[in-house]
């Protein structure tokens, strides 16, 4: 969501001309008092900008975009059904993954690497960082785990830490030689990290203003990749941790 800056002019737009903006069918007949709004909107740091036949509207405290320039701007395909009246929005796999920072924790036969496209990102910029644990022996082996086989935390300068909640449901997973389980560090996470750091009381009202979601504020973090999982009848208890610091510039 965009907040606008101040209005451009107002006027009266058919509800039928910003169907795909407030994603709601009414008649044709009806109409609704709306703003268009002038706003610069930034990818990831990239600013990209709708073209004048895609305009910003503003209704009711809310700005709402074109959301085929959100997705296409995003790397996603959009698709519509007229039959069905039906949006599809398709997205693609990260075509790279490049890791310039790695540490790797051992224990038995299982390796829990956590790796980072780079040490130091500016602020607004994704954080690229991945987890994979890997199975190295030589037969199957039968894990036990909860709802992540891998799950984050992050701390940072301060002292101040929060983690990812594991549920605590029983997932049974086999694992073969040489299988590797992949985990994308979540910006979700940043999320709570910036609600419970800041005592909000009002993460839903948070998010409804804050300025940017999902991106740490400049400073030094350490992001860690957790594994607890019980291995084979015996039920083996294993906790594997692997760290990396990080930076966010200005």
């Amino acid at each position: 969501m965009f907040r606008g800056k101040p209005l451009l002019k107002k006027g009266l737009l058919s509800a039928s001309a910003v169907f795909l903006l407030f994603a709601s069918t009414v008649h044709a007949s009806e109409s609704l008092q709306v703003s268009l709004s002038r706003a610069e909107i930034y990818f990831n740091n990239v600013l990209k900008s709708p073209s004048e036949d895609l305009p910003i509207l503003s209704y009711n405290g809310r700005t709402y975009v074109p959301l085929r320039f959100l997705s296409e701007s995003s790397g996603a395909h959009v698709g519509y059904d007229n039959a069905t009246k039906t949006i599809h929005v398709d997205t693609e796999y990260a075509g790279e993954f490049r890791s310039q920072a790695t540490v790797i924790e051992k224990d038995g036969d299982f390796e829990l690497a956590i790796r980072s496209n780079k040490s130091v990102y500016s602020y607004g910029e994704p954080l690229s960082i991945w987890s994979e644990l890997t199975y190295t022996g030589e037969s199957s082996s039968i894990v036990k785990h909860g709802g992540l086989l891998i799950s984050y935390s992050i701390k940072d300068s301060d002292g101040f830490q929060v983690g990812q909640f594991v549920t605590l449901m029983e997932v049974t997973t086999v694992m073969k030689t040489n299988d590797a389980f992949m985990y994308v560090f979540p910006d979700s996470l940043a999320v709570s990290y910036d609600v419970e750091k800041n005592e909000i009381a009002d993460p839903l009202a948070y998010f409804d203003s804050a300025e940017r979601l999902g991106r740490l504020e400049p400073g030094a973090y350490t992001v860690s990749a957790h594994a607890q999982f019980a291995v084979g009848e015996a039920r083996d208890r294993k906790h594997l941790v692997a760290s990396l610091d990080i930076t966010i510039e200005p």
